[in-house]
Formats: C-alpha cells, sequence, structure tokens
C-alpha cells in the first residue's frame, strides 16, 4: 500500500503505478467490476489502469477521481495521486506494448491481432457472417468476459482490413462505444467522405445504449441510424452483453438481427484456451515451466475436459497470465509466479 509522500514520489513507471493502484482497489476490497459500476466506465478501461497497460489521459482525470474516492483516498490525498499519474504520462518510459505477450485485464486492441490466439475458429465464422450479412447488422453476444470486444477488435476489424478469398473487399473499420449520447458519438466517429461500402462501423459494448444513455429517445434514434447505415451498404456489428438481451429486443431491427444475424461468443475449448497460453509465449520466446499450461487449464475448467468453463472467467486467466509474467522478469511462466 502507497501511504505516503515518498512512497507517491518513488512511483516512476507505469508498473509501479498499477501496483499502487491495485494495492489500493485491493485494501478498499473492490473488484475491476465493481469499480466499472461505481464509476460508470467500462471494466475493460480501469482493467487497463490497474494492468498497467493504459495510464489514464487528462480527459479521464475525473473518473480517476471518483475511482480514487472509491479505492478510500481522501480528498487530501487526490491532487498527489493525480500528479503521480501524470508524472508517469509524461515519462518516456519502454515501448511494451509490442512485446508484451498478454494483456491482462485490457482487452485486445487491433494493433494486438498479432497475440491473438484461441479465438481463430470464431473469427472465422464471424467475418463470414459480416460478409455475408448486406442488409442487417451483426449482432456478437456473449457473457461479461467472455471476451467479445477483444473477439471485434483484434480478431473481426483485423481480418477485414484484407481482401476476402472470395473477391470481397476490404474495410476501413470505425469502432466506438455508444457512451451517454450514442447519436452525437457515431457523428463524431463517421468520417463525411467514408464509402459506405468500404467501411465497417464496430460498435463496442451496445450495452450502454441502456446503462449510460438516460433518454428513450436517444435510443431509439441510434438504432435507426445504424439500421440506415446497413441499408446504405455499411457493415455493422453491434457487441452486445448477454445479460442486456431482453432490453435490444424491444426495438424491432435489433429483434430482427438477433433473429437471423448473430454469433454467439461462447466457452473457448481446452484446446483454445491451451492456444491462448502457449502460442502468445512462444512467440515472444518465453520459457513456459513444465507443467504450468495444466495447472492454468485444470483450474480453469475444473478437470474437464470439453467447455464447461464460465466463459466469464476469462479475464481471470488473462490476469494470471499478465501477472505470472511480469514476476517472471518477462521471461519466463513458473509455478512459483503463479497468480491465482
Amino acid at each position: 500500500m502507497t501511504d505516503t509522500a515518498d512512497d507517491l514520489d518513488a512511483i516512476a513507471t507505469r508498473e509501479e503505478l498499477a501496483v499502487a493502484l491495485t494495492s489500493l482497489r485491493e485494501r478498499a476490497g473492490l473488484s475491476i467490476r465493481d469499480l466499472a459500476r461505481a464509476v460508470g466506465i467500462p471494466a475493460a478501461t480501469i482493467g487497463g489502469y490497474f494492468s498497467g497497460r493504459h495510464v489514464p489521459g487528462v480527459a479521464a482525470v475525473p473518473h480517476v477521481r471518483e475511482v480514487l474516492a472509491a479505492c478510500g483516498v481522501p480528498p487530501a490525498e487526490v491532487e498527489d495521486w493525480l500528479d503521480v499519474i501524470a508524472r508517469v504520462r509524461r515519462a518516456p518510459g519502454p515501448r511494451r506494448t509490442a512485446e508484451m505477450p498478454y494483456r491482462g485485464l485490457a482487452a485486445f486492441q487491433p494493433e494486438d491481432a498479432g497475440w491473438f490466439f484461441g479465438r481463430e475458429r470464431l473469427t472465422e465464422v464471424l467475418v463470414s457472417t459480416v460478409r455475408a450479412s448486406t442488409a442487417s447488422p451483426v449482432i456478437v453476444v456473449g457473457a461479461s468476459g467472455a471476451g467479445k470486444s477483444s473477439l471485434l477488435r483484434a480478431g473481426l476489424i483485423p481480418a477485414l482490413a484484407t481482401p476476402g478469398g472470395d473477391g470481397s473487399p476490404s474495410l476501413d473499420a470505425i469502432l466506438l462505444t455508444p457512451g451517454p449520447h450514442p447519436s452525437t458519438a457515431l457523428a463524431a466517429a463517421l468520417p463525411a467522405a467514408a464509402d459506405p461500402t468500404r467501411t465497417l462501423l464496430v460498435v463496442d459494448q451496445l450495452e450502454e445504449l441502456f446503462t449510460s444513455c438516460l433518454s428513450a429517445a436517444e435510443r431509439t434514434s441510434f438504432v435507426e441510424e445504424v439500421t440506415a447505415l446497413v441499408t446504405g451498404g455499411m457493415r455493422v456489428v453491434l457487441g452486445l452483453r448477454a445479460d442486456f438481451y431482453g432490453e435490444a429486443l424491444r426495438f424491432p431491427a435489433l429483434a430482427a438481427a438477433l433473429a437471423d444475424h448473430q454469433v454467439i461468443v461462447g466457452p473457448m475449448t481446452v484446446d483454445e484456451l491451451r492456444s491462448a497460453v502457449v502460442q502468445p509465449a512462444r512467440l515472444a520466446s518465453i520459457e513456459l515451466e513444465p507443467g504450468l499450461v495444466d495447472m492454468v487449464l485444470d483450474d480453469l475448467v475444473g478437470g474437464r475436459r470439453g467447455t464447461e468453463h464460465d466463459p466469464g472467467a476469462l479475464p481471470l486467466l488473462a490476469h494470471s497470465l499478465y501477472e505470472t509474467w511480469r514476476l517472471g522478469g518477462g521471461r519466463r511462466l513458473t509455478l512459483a509466479h503463479l497468480v491465482e
């Protein structure tokens, strides 16, 4: 726990900041999802802060104040923490993104496609569905933590950035989350000169339409706008958390898409999970201690060899791998460093 000004002054890297923030969170007895609900921003964003993958930017300061308050930081010390965050953000530091085999609690991004393993089959299904669905949005549905954001960002977007084998064109991706004012977010994201037939619109975390947007009229307008984009020739893909299925069914256009153009993100098979653990390590030339992979998988699936693990447990696996890699100095994954 970082309690004194001297302790704060000693924080110089994003990894040290992540450790200090995690100590705050754990002392408060809060999970990443608890904080996300309390502050009203995506768990993946907060997870990025606490894993060290991202340092909060200037625009995020109001949310950071809320996060610190939720973690029990006294008001008099909040500015000290913000000063530390600003200092770490300005520090040059090593450029680790390209070398980091595991992403922790943060979602994979399009630039992380080379590290995204285990969802190849589902990515192919989604790509085929999107290329064939010219009259309706495609909706990707899965439980919280099942990996929808990573599938959309590191699977779908890079795959459609190249022409299809059948001669279908490459698509330029536009990625957004609805936020409190979805129509405004959509208008800001769409380039005026975009060719709709060469454009892919990915709306991640569609559930924000029901959690962040307080206006029923804005919700209806947004659904009508994205439906019109499809009519104009644009491919549209929406990522929806499964527990908001009922809310989506209230909109006829979304209900029709869920009936005929739905892709489910279910549990990964054991072989897919093994690939997600082993392949990034091989790519980064990281040593895996014998027995580690089997122990990780057995813990996740409870000794079962099917696909019976909770799909929402994947963030726990990702966090465990990231922390084990970090504790191993970035070169080894060992049983001694395995984070439960």
